[in-house]
């Protein structure tokens, strides 16, 4: 199981299948996110460059490699140019919350600032959004990547699945789950915050590869899917937080400046500062909360043997290889 399984035909066939569902994804959401009338169109499409930047790799061998790079490197451009825009999207959102919810009015002036310098930000990079939406509608990507995929869409749609296929996926889900797991050790420290950070990623790496080959197993691994995904979310909501605490104290003496070069004095701030002050300290106690929560879920998890049966899943079909399954 350790060599790298020839890919044949058929599983060819089945990662051409999910390769082009991505593709199609993104190309749905162009104009949506031309338009920002909505900023769901700017995260289904983030999402979508995302799971094909997962799924490619997996299924390079039946494509050529100049393809393949030229295929990730535009895709990975795009992803880079929506993730920043996504981000304020937002941190835009969840500061509105907090806004309605602050009952102190001293708050008010320092959190509405912090809204304006984000939304300011938010449109500038609307432009830069559209120029990179441009782009890509002129390279002729998507397009390109539908004539490649053609010639497999139909092949073999309804033969069973091969053994490539499920050797391919224990492989490539194991190896995802395996890095996942050597992020433990790591997590009994609040205070490691890249560590954390880096498990959000691998959590959602093994997200979106064992979504590409749940339709293979039993009930799609819905009840795993729906655990890897809690995880990778309370990290992300653990990251949010670190970024903005990080953020907030650059964001006031950034601000300090500004008011000082308008007004040439700073008194102003003394109406924004506890705003800011504020929102510190909503997300120092947010932070807490969500931590102790993933850890206790966590060990939840491992008390369930949540990840020794997701191995079981994907290794009993090659235990039983010679019992229907096609080479």
């Amino acid at each position: 199981m350790n060599s790298k399984p020839k890919l044949d035909a058929r599983t060819c066939a089945y990662g051409a299948q999910v390769i082009n569902k991505h593709r199609l994804a993104i190309e749905n959401e162009i104009e949506g996110v031309i338009h920002a009338q909505d900023i769901e169109y700017i995260h289904r499409m983030r999402v979508a460059t995302r799971r094909l930047r997962s799924t490619i790799p997996l299924f390079q061998n039946c494509f050529s490699n100049k393809k393949t790079a030229t295929w990730l490197a535009e895709i990975k451009k795009l992803t880079r140019a929506l993730g920043e825009a996504r981000d304020l999207d937002v941190q835009i959102k969840k500061l509105l919350l907090v806004i309605s919810a602050a009952k102190q009015p001293q708050v008010r002036p320092g959190l509405r600032r912090l809204l304006l310098r984000l939304r300011q930000k938010r449109q500038k990079i609307q432009v830069q959004v559209i120029a990179e939406m441009e782009n890509l509608k002129q390279s002729q990507l998507l397009e390109e990547m539908s004539t490649s995929l053609s010639g497999l869409l139909d092949f073999a749609r309804d033969d069973p699945y091969t053994l490539p296929l499920y050797q391919l996926a224990f492989q490539s889900i194991q190896n995802r789950l395996d890095i996942l797991l050597a992020c433990e050790d790591q997590i009994f420290d609040p205070n490691n915050i890249q560590e954390l950070h880096q498990m959000r990623i691998e959590a959602k790496r093994l997200r979106y590869t064992l979504e590409v080959f749940a339709p293979i197993y039993p009930d799609e691994c819905k009840n795993e899917l729906k655990v890897i995904k809690a995880a990778q979310e309370m990290l992300g909501d653990l990251h949010d937080c670190d970024v903005w605490i990080e953020f907030l104290p650059r964001f006031i003496e950034e601000e300090t400046h500004r008011v000082l070069e308008y007004h040439g004095h700073t008194r102003p701030m003394s109406l924004l500062r506890p705003g800011i002050e504020y929102f510190i300290n909503i997300k120092a106690e947010e932070r807490s909360g969500i931590y102790s929560t993933f850890l206790e879920q966590w060990l939840g998890w491992k008390n369930q043997n949540i990840w020794q049966h997701l191995h079981e899943i994907i290794s009993t079909p090659l235990l039983f290889q010679s019992g229907g399954l096609t080479e």
